[in-house]
């Protein structure tokens, strides 16, 4: 095991020119470029050049409005400072990430190229808090850029995290945590319009979640077309025809047992049926069946008090014939606890209301009536115990509406959300939208290598016994990796072949690895991103971490491509370290 406190940056790809095929196809248009000749090593920089001259249809230089000056380094830096950044995007580079932490790549990933789906500033995200039990809506939303905006503030950063959005667990929607808000830099982005007026702004890259016939999933926007289905915010369940078609036909249960799942009474059950015409046909849930009592009748002397009372105590509880012991139903349950426990005299545990007093039973089953089971519960109270322990009863799904209109809104600042969910969705401008997490993949970890963080770095003079558990906790991680490794690929069955039975464990496995486990990567952007990644990845308010990283970045770029790093430098910042300004 090694012990790693330096990233390691090296360019692996550059964009090229073919200044000959590029002068033939000049030739060929009518047009001639003064400066062809002068073409150097550094093709992006003459590429950027020449999107700027493609642009403005001018080939000589005394003729071109975007020069700003009378040479190849005036026309590029003329094209930085009057943001005309789209020439940037024709040129990427390509570098080997080495000595990076998981960490670390957790947040690079979000802000990769071709990796985040971007939305505008002003798409609101809507609350998934709740006000007195019920969804909060639209009365409470913030935008993207709004969100951003706090994140990058000391004092309010913390507010963030406290957020809760909606978010769609493909079935009805769930509350969940924003764990991060990024930006994505200046692209190009579309207006889409859905049938029932709602609009947002984002990227070609941005993805909706779908349906195409039974078939729901999370599809580009660049890839939908006017007509497309997008799932939107929403509908209560039970009054979805297709959900409710399926559980009352399809699945055969009972009004009574839909309604306990949506968190309604029966008769709103009946009434959405009958709404939607799924009725069943009279009598077909006892078509085949004869009534026990059929043609039968009783004929008997009316009984005094005494003898009624003396019938009842010989038919309690299990002398009763009709005694169904554990296989008694929801309502028959509730009249046993009502027989056998009393609330008279009984005071709520939470209020102390001493009236409208409910039995609530701790563990759930309706059938254990030992009285540590039983808490004593005001209406209110009771209420309030089921929603914080089963959520709102009023459970909500998607709505399906068409797309009408996809139009090109020009370029603007894009942000996107990170949802502390597994399904990674939430809600904006109310339109089901998917957040740009990508989960991480380990592959034989055995012989492992770990990141110090600088601050941890700093532990080995200063607090060496800390340091020393660091790392001892490192090396207890590996060790575990290798026994959980070994005993689930022995326990995997034989029918898997050793390349899955070795996946299979790895990624069980993974999971006691820490955060400083050393990876490696590939990372390529284009010119235009890699400048805007920059900007915010090595200034003053990034982790320390991946700011160092950035900052070797900007060197090699600098180093390479001195013309398109026009306007950014290093300085030095008042903590002692180092950051990348613009």
């Amino acid at each position: 095991m090694q012990l790693i406190t330096e990233p390691t940056v090296v360019l692996v790809g550059t964009t090229s020119i073919d200044q000959y095929e590029i002068r033939a196809a000049l030739e060929k248009l009518g047009f001639t470029w003064d400066d062809l000749a002068q073409v150097s090593g550094d093709d992006a920089e003459w590429l950027v050049e020449m999107a700027g001259r493609t642009c403005y249809q001018s080939w000589r230089r005394q003729n071109d409005p975007s020069m700003g000056g009378r040479t190849h380094a005036d026309h590029i830096a003329n094209l930085i400072d009057s943001g005309h950044l789209s020439c940037l995007e024709h040129c990427s580079m390509t570098f080997l990430l080495a000595g990076l932490s998981r960490s670390l790549t957790h947040e690079l990933v979000r802000h990769r190229i071709g990796v985040a789906y971007c939305l505008a500033g002003d798409t609101e995200v809507w609350s998934g808090s709740r006000v007195h039990g019920r969804w909060n809506g639209h009365k409470k939303s913030w935008t993207l850029a709004q969100l951003y905006g706090w994140s990058q503030d000391s004092r309010r950063k913390g507010r963030v995290k406290l957020c809760m959005v909606r978010c769609f667990d493909g079935e009805r929607f769930v509350p969940a945590h924003i764990r991060a808000v990024s930006q994505s830099g200046i692209k190009p982005i579309y207006h889409v319009i859905l049938a029932d007026g709602k609009t947002i702004r984002c990227t070609g890259a941005h993805r909706f979640l779908t349906s195409g016939g039974t078939a729901k999933q999370f599809r580009p926007l660049q890839d939908l077309t006017v007509g497309s289905l997008l799932a939107t915010n929403g509908q209560l369940i039970y009054r979805d025809r297709e959900w409710l078609q399926t559980k009352y036909h399809s699945e055969g249960f009972s009004q009574e047992e839909i309604a306990a799942e949506a968190g309604v009474s029966h008769h709103t059950i009946r009434t959405w049926i009958r709404k939607y015409g799924l009725q069943k046909p009279m009598g077909s849930w006892t078509r085949g069946s004869k009534p026990w009592n059929k043609g039968l009748s009783y004929h008997g002397k009316p009984h005094s008090m005494e003898s009624r009372q003396l019938q009842s105590e010989q038919k309690l509880g299990e002398k009763n014939p009709a005694w169904c012991g554990d296989s008694v139903g929801r309502a028959g349950a509730y009249i046993r606890a009502h027989k056998m426990i009393s609330t008279a005299g009984k005071r709520c545990a939470v209020c102390d209301a001493d009236r409208g007093i409910h039995r609530h039973h701790r563990d759930r089953n309706l059938l254990n009536n030992d009285l540590e089971n039983i808490d004593f519960l005001c209406a209110r109270c009771h209420r309030a115990r089921h929603q914080s322990e089963d959520g709102h009863p009023n459970a909500m799904t998607v709505k399906w509406v068409p797309i009408v209109s996809i139009e090109p809104a020009g370029e603007e600042m894009t942000y996107d959300l990170e949802v502390d969910h597994p399904d990674s969705n939430f809600v904006a401008n109310g339109i089901v939208t998917h957040n740009s997490q990508l989960s991480q993949r380990y592959v034989d970890s055995s012989d492992v290598n770990f990141v110090v963080p600088p601050d941890v770095q700093g532990m080995a003079d200063d607090n060496p016994s800390l340091y020393a558990a660091w790392v001892s906790h490192c090396e207890a991680s590996v060790e575990l990796y290798k026994r959980l490794e070994q005993h689930i690929d022995l326990e995997c069955s034989l029918a898997l072949s050793p390349r899955d039975r070795h996946k299979k464990a790895r990624q069980a496995a993974r999971s006691v690895l820490p955060n400083a486990t050393e990876t490696r990567m590939l990372f390529t952007a284009n010119v235009r991103q890699l400048r805007h990644m920059i900007a915010s990845r090595a200034s003053a308010a990034a982790d320390l971490e991946i700011r160092n990283l950035f900052i070797q970045i900007f060197e090699v770029f600098k180093d390479k491509y001195p013309l398109l790093a026009h306007g950014m430098s290093t300085v030095q910042l008042p903590d002692g370290t180092r950051g990348v300004v613009s």
